[in-house]
């Protein structure tokens, strides 16, 4: 798709509540503008949050810390530093095998949150924190609009039932989105033996 610019996605969320003129930029002392910018990367995060989006993805292999692991864990790694959402902790074995059970904490102090786990060496799957918008999918930009459009209704407008009307549209785009994902890409299959290949 086009780049597209993070005020081009404030001022569709502002069209979604029937906003009575646009911004031209963040920095602006417009009213829009000054809550559009509060709001619109904490929306952001939100949004990357609420759905596995394949252009925000990374693995990691994670590094181990220095702190022990408590007694039901055997290994505590660091929590990736662009890490908005861990989602899974790839099997060795294959795409097939069980899922590796992981979980997600504070270390002691509470500084840092970490990721425990009993695999080792264990690469993780996550969502990271996409700033750029020449990366955002035409789904993300459409979500992430409405997002914004949720978050700030009754601010621009003082209509709280838009502010709920939004929010569902945007749980209908992810819904669409997952199916969008789901077509772009193509599952790897075991091949048949090459006896069974033979056949053919």
């Amino acid at each position: 798709m086009a780049a597209i610019s993070s005020v081009q996605i404030c001022n569709m969320g502002l069209s979604h509540i029937g906003a009575k003129g646009s911004i031209e930029s963040l920095d602006e002392a417009s009213r829009e503008a000054q809550i559009s910018k509060l709001w619109f990367d904490y929306s952001r995060l939100q949004t990357l949050e609420d759905f596995n989006w394949p252009f925000a993805r990374k693995r990691q292999t994670l590094g181990l810390l220095d702190e022990a692991a408590p007694a039901e864990w055997s290994y505590r790694y660091a929590y990736p530093s662009d890490c908005v959402k861990a989602r899974w902790i790839v099997n060795p074995v294959g795409k097939e095998a069980d899922a590796i059970a992981f979980t997600v904490e504070a270390v002691s102090d509470g500084s840092a949150r970490c990721i425990l786990s009993d695999l080792e060496s264990a690469e993780l799957i996550y969502t990271f924190d996409q700033l750029d918008p020449v990366m955002f999918s035409s789904k993300f930009v459409d979500a992430l609009s409405y997002r914004i459009a949720s978050n700030i209704a009754f601010q621009v407008t003082g209509d709280p039932e838009l502010s709920k009307q939004t929010f569902q549209i945007y749980g209908n785009v992810l819904r669409s989105a997952a199916g969008s994902a789901a077509q772009e890409g193509v599952d790897q299959t075991p091949r048949d033996s090459e006896w069974i290949r033979a056949r053919w």
